[in-house]
Formats: structure tokens, C-alpha cells, sequence
């Protein structure tokens, strides 16, 4: 969830990465696949302010992180960014074109989201996520067995992303969330899926004591690096409001080099 906040996402790198690496491979490569799509890269600004379509790319060893304003990319915007980069580096060679959201926000708007985005990420102003590694999952996984082994640590209903599997290039409205009821089983729910409306959110904010789950298995991360992580996030304006809906959350990380899953419990 986000109202105009950055997108952070961090990844472990390999070990044989070093500086002559970056910046002779991946520096070139991300350079390539900018202008191939459009999309103007800055490089190590750890804490940029942001004020348009741009990407910052920040190798901060043992990390690679891509930061950029939610307003113009999604999580599968930056996981196709990816598929651009292992396509570009393995077989120098490119990829459909990544389609950006289009900005419906004036200069002004912009420059006063891009500030207060800058400030939450920085100065923690709702508060930082504790984020604890609860367990790694060998590939192939079952959505419903971690989704079981979830609700029978927590006993409590899950709204649960639902998102789009295709390899597009289209990004936006592509998931939607479905209530798991904890008194019913997981093909039970699967099978009549409750499929969560505007017209409920009032309800969800009555009862809370739900869990938020997000599964990324189906992101892409560089050849480069060995997985995605999770360390030292803010929380967005909206987490900090729905927190009072759900307080915790899971998020099970796309596939790792070595073929596990991390889920992480976090904590608003």
C-alpha cells in the first residue's frame, strides 16, 4: 500500500560481485536497459529525493537496491526491470518494452510528494517496521500449506493479495485480496474465494485482528544477487492507518538462488 511513497527493494548480492563487477557489468547493463525502456537511472544516492519517472540503483555492498516513486512503478515493474537486466547481461539482448503508469499528478503535486516520501523514508515519521525471518521454504512451494502454517501460528482471518501471474508488461490494478477464513478450510476458502470489496472496508475496520499476507513468488530478481531482503523500512502513510485493520503482516520472497522462500513477519 503507499500514497505517493517510494518503492524500496533489497537484495543480497552475490559473493564474487565486487566493484570491478558493478562497474563493468551491471553499471553498463542498467545503463542499457534505462534507455532501452525510457526510464533515466541515477547511481548511489542512497537517499535520493525523487522527482519524476526516475530509478535510483544504489550498490551498496553486500546490497543492490532499486528505489523509485510508487506513483510510476509497481513491485512488477521493477521485477520485469529485472528480467531486462539477467535478458541484457546473459544474452545482450532486450526485452518488450516496460509500460510506466501514466502521472496524473501536476509539477507541484509531484514536488510535494516526492519531499514527503523523501521524509517518511528517511525520518521514520510512521514509524519502522520490525521485521523478523520466521522460516525458509524449499521450492516447489504450496500456497496453501504456508498460507495453513500462517494462520495456525497467528488463529486469525487473512486478507490475502491475489495477483496477476502473466509476464507482461502491463502494470497496475492487476491484484485484488480474498478473505481467508480461519474457521473454514484452505480449499474451502480457495474454492469460493471471498473476494474482498470496496463496500467491505468499513467492516474490516469494525472487526480488525486480520493478517495481511503477500506472496512474491513470482518476482524476479537479478542474477546478480542471491535473494530478496527485507531490513530498516518505514511504514507507509496507509500501512500506518490500516495498521488498526491488521498490525502484522507476512510477506513470502520471490525464489532465491539457492531454490528457498523467505517468509518475514512484519510488524507495523
Amino acid at each position: 500500500m503507499n500514497a505517493g511513497q517510494y518503492l524500496t527493494v533489497e537484495l543480497l548480492l552475490h559473493d564474487y560481485v565486487d566493484d570491478k563487477y558493478y562497474n563493468e557489468i551491471i553499471k553498463p547493463a542498467v545503463r542499457a536497459v534505462g534507455k532501452h525502456n525510457n526510464i533515466n537511472i541515477l547511481f548511489d544516492i542512497p537517499k535520493p529525493i525523487i522527482l519524476h519517472d526516475d530509478i535510483v540503483v544504489v550498490y551498496a555492498p553486500p546490497y543492490f537496491n532499486f528505489i523509485c516513486s510508487h506513483i510510476f512503478y509497481d513491485g512488477k515493474a521493477i521485477s520485469h526491470m529485472c528480467d531486462h537486466l539477467n535478458e541484457f547481461i546473459s544474452h545482450k539482448k532486450y526485452l518488450p518494452v516496460i509500460q510506466k503508469r501514466e502521472n496524473p499528478f501536476s509539477p507541484v503535486k509531484n514536488l510535494v510528494n516526492s519531499i514527503f516520501a523523501h521524509q517518511v523514508k528517511n525520518n521514520y515519521i510512521f514509524g519502522k517496521k520490525t521485521i523478523n525471518l520466521i522460516k525458509k521454504y524449499e521450492a516447489p512451494i504450496s500456497t496453501k500449506a504456508i498460507l495453513k502454517d500462517i494462520q495456525n501460528k497467528e488463529n486469525k482471518d487473512i486478507l490475502f493479495a491475489m495477483g496477476s501471474k502473466n509476464k507482461t508488461t502491463t502494470q497496475g490494478n492487476t491484484s485484488y485480496s480474498i478473505i481467508i477464513d480461519k474457521t473454514r478450510s484452505m480449499d474451502e476458502n480457495f474454492a469460493h474465494q471471498h473476494i474482498l470489496t470496496r463496500s467491505e472496508w468499513p467492516t474490516l475496520f469494525s472487526k480488525g485482528n486480520y493478517l495481511t499476507v503477500n506472496f512474491l513468488k513470482n518476482f524476479s530478481i537479478p542474477l546478480f544477487t542471491q535473494r530478496m531482503i527485507l531490513k530498516d523500512q518505514d511504514n507507509y502513510m496507509l500501512e500506518y492507518v490500516f495498521k488498526y485493520v491488521s498490525d502484522t503482516s507476512y510477506i513470502l520472497m520471490p525464489k532465491a538462488s539457492d531454490g528457498s522462500h523467505s517468509l518475514y513477519q512484519i510488524i507495523h
